[in-house]
């Protein structure tokens, strides 16, 4: 919206659309109430490829880090939420160690909100990209963070098909879990790869085996 753009540009809204005149007259930009859009996807990529990487990052940060700034990231809609996690996710190691963290978990926030939609391929790459700014021993200092994380990775990759990646993940979760409560999700996870996979009678052995450890009899 041309509200957001403007106050990204640090500019009025009469400021800021005078800037762009040129090219709504020019139909290069179309503009329908408040919403701007490139008349074309190949117009957008060619505009994109004439700013280089280092501003190309630079103004993915501020994109980002403008619009998570102007409102409760709690009760923002969906697609400004994915728009601010996709924008700082390009800005890369622009980011500092507590931004960082915030973008961890806005996307393991954005995450489940693509899960719940069925979106699995985006929720995969928004699980990946939370993944790729944890600390090397993320175990040790945030277990409960690493166990969301985790358990979301496994859980995706299930969904995304990647049966043999998902388990590389329960591996871990059953490796790193201090208590077998903590197991529960991997292991409601993998008894559905089991029987989605027709080893059914592995899922029961599986079952009975945790249910077990449980204390259950």
């Amino acid at each position: 919206p041309l509200t957001h753009l403007a106050q990204i540009c640090g500019q009025e809204k009469e400021e800021c659309l005078g800037n762009l005149e040129m090219v709504i007259r020019g139909g290069m930009i179309l503009k329908k109430g408040d919403e701007l859009s490139f008349v074309h996807d190949k117009v957008r990529e060619a505009a994109y490829t004439l700013i280089n990487q280092e501003e190309q990052a630079r103004l993915h940060y501020k994109i980002g880090m403008s619009l998570y700034s102007m409102g409760d990231i709690e009760t923002v809609e969906e697609n400004i939420l994915f728009t601010i996690v996709n924008q700082l996710n390009l800005a890369g190691e622009l980011l500092n160690e507590e931004e960082k963290g915030l973008l961890i978990d806005l996307n393991l926030r954005a995450c489940r909100i693509a899960k719940l939609s069925a979106a699995y391929k985006a929720a995969l790459n928004f699980i990946i990209q939370a993944m790729r700014w944890i600390p090397e021993h993320i175990w040790e200092s945030d277990y409960e963070l690493a166990l969301s994380l985790f358990n979301e990775r496994a859980a995706v990759e299930f969904l995304n098909a990647n049966f043999e990646k998902a388990e590389e993940y329960y591996d871990v979760i059953m490796l790193k879990a201090k208590e077998d409560l903590d197991k529960t999700t991997v292991y409601r996870l993998k008894l559905e790869y089991l029987n989605g996979t027709g080893m059914f009678c592995d899922a029961i052995h599986e079952g009975i085996r945790f249910i077990k450890k449980l204390g259950i009899s």
